[in-house]
């Protein structure tokens, strides 16, 4: 997802005489690189403006970066990633429970959580905290039982731990042990989203759009863009999306890995598009 391909929304649209689009024209793809601000501006060869947002949640975009080093052959990268991941999904699950009803209360949710922001460890506790309140039972809790109920193995036995070895010793983790972090760390998200999804399945719909909505409103006003923002989704094995759109859907680790690896590698090969 470093890498990411993006193409023009109006060439997409054209239809040629077989009556197929041009989505998978690379002709008509574009590379761009993701960063925090995930906005784009690109022009196609046919003098298209385009304008774009990454509409995946930072969770999900941080998740598939660690996804991407794994495949790459950065394990402690990958596992800072995956790290970083869990902490941005608390402070989603958060944004969940205060259930905004409007775009102006999202923002206003938005806007307070920014206070403790800086400290996963009040984050994790105001998470803990609300979703036993509102789910009546407590949260998965990453760390020796949980790793030992989906029999995976780490170089200590507590997840968390072994996030701290990486971030604050300098450990160096095997191949191996960064696909247990990185499965244990889905296993993880993916649980809680399910019980939320099981609690309410609309909470995660609505936040989502608002998401969406306020993120779209802020680009195009520091923008000043008037035209229309194509708002882009990729696919992530944490998507919250994954629940509300196909709560069903079964998607399988290790197939994940090698088609986001295929799909990495196709994207270096496009025409690369500097952000403005």
């Amino acid at each position: 997802m470093n890498i990411q391909s993006i193409i023009c929304w109006q060439c997409h649209k054209k239809v040629d005489k077989e009556g197929n689009t041009q989505f998978f024209n690379d002709q008509y793809k574009h590379r761009v690189n993701i960063d925090n601000t995930r906005f784009y501006q690109f022009t196609c060869p046919e003098g298209h403006l385009n304008f774009a947002i990454q509409g995946n949640n930072k969770f999900e975009i941080l998740y598939e970066l660690g996804i991407e080093a794994y495949n790459d052959e950065f394990f402690r990268e990958a596992v800072t990633n995956f790290a970083s991941a869990v902490e941005r999904f608390h402070e989603y699950c958060i944004m969940l429970f205060l259930a905004p009803k409007s775009l102006e209360e999202f923002n206003i949710a938005v806007s307070n959580q920014k206070v403790i922001a800086k400290y996963s460890e009040r984050q994790y506790g105001a998470f803990f905290m609300l979703f036993l309140k509102l789910l009546n039972f407590a949260p998965p809790v990453l760390d020796e039982k949980f790793l030992k109920k989906h029999m995976l193995k780490l170089s200590v036995d507590n997840p968390i731990n072994f996030r701290n070895n990486i971030i604050h010793q300098g450990y160096i983790p095997t191949k191996e042990e960064c696909i247990s972090y990185a499965k244990i760390t889905s296993f993880y998200i993916n649980e809680i989203l399910e019980q939320i999804y099981t609690w309410n399945a609309d909470i995660i719909k609505n936040t989502n759009k608002f998401f969406i909505d306020s993120l779209k409103s802020e680009i195009k006003k520091e923008k000043n863009i008037n035209g229309d923002v194509l708002i882009m989704k990729t696919r992530s094995f944490v998507g919250a999306s994954n629940f509300y759109e196909n709560s069903k859907k079964e998607i399988d680790f290790n197939e994940h890995l090698y088609l986001m690896n295929l799909i990495s590698k196709r994207s270096r090969d496009l025409p690369f598009t500097l952000k403005k």
